[in-house]
């Protein structure tokens, strides 16, 4: 009798042999048994953007035997849509259809998978709160500091109007609102020339470097208001003192703030913003100016100043016991000249421009924050490709295709199986674009675009203007409510009762 183990190369033959009672072994050269059949299978056939999934494959020959132990090959169909590693788990991409393939020694099965959209869990929208009836305001700071009084114009208390406009804003199917608030100077003085004082009006925020406890506790107000509404709050803290020296004050500021509302349950995430207290402007390697309060300049490279702070912020707020999956920064996105590291001044790393969200990587990295743990916010307000591009070669795309691209782009930069979550703290358009795409085109893209691509959610840029001159501006992208002392609103808002109603 004869025993052949298929993958050996070579069997050996065994024969007892009658003459002289003895033994011989002969070797005997066999060829390997071919591959038949290749059949590929998965668990389920659907799957929502961001899954992974394990597909498997079985090898046979031509009488059904199993064979292992063989070299396989995988391939999608279409890579926009889903993507197989060597070891066949899938990633999830975009909505659409794909067919997942295997090979080995010439012969291939496939099983197709569909994708579908993201349920979008977080639908947000920026917000200011209105002082119906008054040609301007609130501020934020403004609604914080005087959340507990009387407020004649409207005939209330502050918090009695702010919790009508979250009635309404819920109404349109909002969860999460993005609320900013900037450390402040104790006064303001119009008078003085702004650089090198660099005064923020009191209004806009809470004092710096201690808030006052009043505020803080109205501040604590403002959260139990909103989470009794089912809201959550994507909290801006916007600290224009990011310097080295300042990391002081830094810390009494945000641990005044944090430690208040730390726990709280309308906390979706805590976003550290702003810039330097100066600034060069033009590059020449001079401090001129006063940095922006608005999203930070990660721009500027890992090494810089606003990425060091970020980093010092979030390890900061770990410390006073905040989870690292509720802290980040808005990563700007979208912007051509940016985005393709376009050169820059000597405050930049290495003299060029950084995608933003390399940098904000960088900074998770640095901080040893495991990649589920991280989550990354994104700014993205919709433009052409190249209406950004400042000199750089751009071959021009539509807003909806070019957002699109962009966060093809975040996901690239984070990693395609990263298990982290993504929101865009601000999208939408933030003034109309010469071809007529505006806020009643920008919302609907971008909640599809989100979806599509597995971003948690966003806020849409926002609830209503600062000003009545503001609104009237051709320049300023239609909000949601027209300001005014009744409720009456722009056309977008029907868009976003659609969208936000059966996301």
């Amino acid at each position: 009798m004869a025993t052949v183990r298929e993958g050996a190369g070579m069997a050996m033959l065994l024969a007892a042999l009658a003459c002289g009672g003895s033994k011989a072994t002969q070797p005997t050269n066999n060829p390997p048994v071919a591959v038949a059949k290749v059949t590929v299978t998965t668990p389920t056939a659907s799957v929502a953007v961001r899954a992974l999934t394990p597909f498997a494959v079985v090898l046979e020959d031509a009488n059904g035997g199993v064979l292992a132990g063989r070299a396989v090959t995988w391939q999608s169909s279409d890579t926009t849509v889903a993507m197989v590693d060597a070891t066949g788990s899938v990633i999830a991409l975009a909505d659409g259809a794909a067919s997942i393939s295997a090979a080995s020694e010439g012969k291939s099965g496939s099983a197709d998978i569909t994708v579908t959209r993201g349920t979008l869990p977080l639908r947000g929208l920026y917000v200011q709160f209105e002082r119906r009836g008054w040609p301007s305001g609130f501020y934020s700071g403004d609604v914080i500091r005087s959340f507990t009084d009387f407020d004649a114009v409207l005939g209330s208390t502050v918090a009695a109007e702010v919790a009508a406009q979250l009635d309404a804003i819920k109404a349109l199917g909002v969860n999460t609102v993005t609320f900013e608030l900037r450390a402040t100077d104790a006064t303001y003085d119009p008078s003085i020339e702004p650089y090198p004082m660099c005064n923020v009006s009191p209004p806009l925020g809470l004092q710096w470097p201690q808030p006052d406890a009043a505020h803080l506790e109205n501040l604590v107000a403002f959260f139990d208001l909103t989470q009794s509404k089912g809201v959550k709050i994507l909290l801006r803290l916007v600290n224009t003192h990011f310097e080295d020296q300042y990391r002081t004050q830094s810390a009494t500021w945000l641990s005044a703030i944090l430690n208040k509302v730390k726990s709280h349950a309308a906390l979706e995430l805590v976003l550290f913003e702003g810039d330097a207290r100066h600034v060069d402007s033009n590059g020449d390697g001079t401090l001129d100016a006063c940095g922006t309060p608005a999203e930070p300049p990660l721009w500027l490279g890992p090494d810089a100043v606003p990425a060091k702070y970020v980093q010092w912020a979030i390890g900061h707020a770990m410390t006073l016991g905040i989870p690292a999956r509720k802290l980040s920064a808005q990563a700007v996105t979208g912007n051509w000249f940016i985005d393709n590291n376009g050169p820059s001044g000597s405050a930049a790393t290495d003299s060029h421009l950084w995608h933003t969200v390399r940098v904000l990587k960088t900074v998770f990295d640095r901080l040893s924050i495991p990649d589920a743990d991280r989550t990354y916010a994104i700014s993205m307000y919709q433009s052409t490709r190249c209406r950004f591009a400042s000199g750089l070669a751009c071959t021009d795309a539509t807003p909806p295709a070019w957002a699109d691209q962009t966060l093809r782009r975040v996901w690239a930069e984070i990693g395609i199986r990263s298990r982290a979550r993504v929101m865009a703290v601000e999208v939408g358009v933030s003034e109309p674009l010469a071809n007529g795409y505006g806020a009643e085109e920008a919302l609907p893209s971008a909640v599809n675009l989100m979806r599509r691509h597995g971003v948690d959610g966003g806020s849409f840029w926002r609830w209503t203007h600062f000003t009545n001159d503001e609104e009237a501006s051709v320049t300023a992208a239609n909000a949601i409510k027209r300001r005014g002392a009744g409720y009456s609103y722009f056309p977008v808002k029907d868009s976003m009762v659609a969208l936000y109603g059966a996301p």
